[in-house]
């Protein structure tokens, strides 16, 4: 597989010229508790960002093109008129503009969606990478300035004037970046050669005083975050639930990519997804409800990432979601006595579950939700007070499955309704499943 390195080196993305898409190749391996929900087409070495109705942007280096969720082609908005490698594309919260950048004659634009109309913003050599300021007046730029082997900068880009400031220098190509609500930025370092020695690269994070300081920071300025990493590629913060989302990216080519979850003070929570293509550009949308977008919860957060796969030459939008196990009754299907199975797919592997059950007039509307202290919302059937049995923990499979078989008299049918609260293989609780009726 192709692999970013050059690209980074010189603050570029690698890609070609626009192709149709095709399914994947290279499959995404979700971890338990996670599934990928949906994979969207994109032109070929083409950069994205989502909107807030579920479609999204593509620029390919020739035209910024808008998509409705389902992956069909609405219009083009914007073309250069000639091809330049593609940086990034950025859409500002309020969905007014876009933000792209093209490392082939480095230009940084803003594309107006309401007109679509482009504007030429500076020039920053070998833009790589950018994300928006908590002050809607400005973003931040990750651009390898000096050209290969003279490091990184990071600028501070006022996005009415098109001023870029000069806040920090870094070695190594260029990498992903993410700033936080109250400006904090994180930034994911980069090996500067080859081969790239492994576990040597690290998220590091500047404060919002030490950027409004005046002083051109250094590594050494930064706080260590998450360290190592093989290489960084993409980062996200969902800062309802302290997370920071980091691609660790392997730039021989040879290995996996893996999306993983940490806190914000960089303690490993899970790993979310593989694939041996190149994954990039995470973006987070916690969704309305209270969900949260962690193994085993109901559907509603979601995180969308890109695939790149150079070997087949295409590119994807992938979106993950979180898995939750489902359940199923099999037994009398009218008042009659019988055998009876309630089972649960999709559980933690190796895990435990407990079977609760209570009558179908207890059921909440919805589910009712709480915080139990296992560090997510937790959805049960029914307020818990009006759960009425409990089993004890039933052991799951390897692949996360178990069941419980019974005797159903002729007067239960239809009288209860089954939910499983499911533990991992240390027994630590994890969620809980979707819940059935026995009928």
């Amino acid at each position: 597989m192709m692999n970013s390195l050059l690209g980074r080196a010189l603050g570029v993305s690698l890609v070609g010229l626009a192709a149709a898409w095709s399914p994947a190749i290279a499959q995404s391996t979700a971890r338990p508790g996670y599934a990928v929900a949906s994979t969207r087409p994109a032109p070929f070495g083409s950069v994205l960002c989502s909107l807030a109705d579920g479609g999204y942007l593509t620029f390919d280096g020739l035209e910024v093109a808008r998509w409705d969720a389902d992956g069909t082609q609405q219009v083009v908005l914007a073309s250069l008129g000639a091809f330049a490698f593609p940086s990034f594309i950025r859409v500002d919260p309020t969905e007014s503009f876009a933000l792209l950048g093209e490392s082939s004659t480095s230009w940084v634009m803003r594309l107006d969606l309401a007109t679509n109309v482009l504007t030429q913003l500076t020039q920053l050599n070998f833009n790589y990478a950018a994300t928006f300021d908590p002050d809607p007046s400005v973003a931040w730029i990750s651009a390898a300035l000096g050209g290969f082997g003279a490091g990184n900068d990071i600028l501070r880009l006022d996005l009415g004037s098109g001023t870029a400031v000069l806040a920090a220098h870094v070695g190594g190509p260029s990498g992903p970046l993410v700033t936080s609500s109250s400006g904090d930025l994180y930034y994911g370092t980069q090996y500067d050669g080859w081969p790239v020695p492994p576990d040597t690269q690290a998220v590091i994070r500047w404060d919002a005083a030490e950027l409004a300081s005046g002083v051109v920071l250094s590594e050494l300025d930064a706080d260590v975050i998450v360290d190592q990493l093989d290489g960084t590629s993409g980062l996200a913060l969902d800062e309802a639930q302290q997370a920071l989302f980091v691609i660790d990216s392997d730039p021989t080519g040879g290995g996996e990519n893996v999306l993983r979850r940490y806190t914000t003070g960089g303690v490993l929570i899970d790993e979310i997804v593989s694939n041996a293509a190149y994954l990039s550009t995470i973006e987070v949308d916690a969704g309305a409800g209270p969900m949260v977008f962690a193994p085993y919860q109901p559907e509603g957060a979601v995180v969308r990432l890109a695939l790149t796969d150079y070997n087949f030459s295409f590119t994807e939008r992938v979106e993950l979601r979180p898995a939750r196990p489902a359940v199923a009754f099999s037994g009398p299907t009218g008042p009659t006595a019988g055998p009876a199975t309630v089972s649960v797919t999709g559980g933690p592997p190796q895990g435990s579950v407990v079977w609760m059950w209570t009558r179908p007039v207890y059921l909440s509307a919805g589910e009712w939700v709480g915080d139990l202290g296992w560090g997510v919302p937790t959805f049960y059937m029914a307020d818990p007070t009006w759960l009425l049995r409990q089993s004890v923990p039933f052991p799951l499979d390897a692949s996360g499955a178990a069941s419980l078989t019974y005797s159903q008299p002729a007067s239960m049918f239809a009288g209860a309704v089954f939910q499983a609260r499911l533990l991992d293989a240390s027994g630590a609780p994890v969620g809980t499943s979707a819940f059935v009726v026995n009928d």
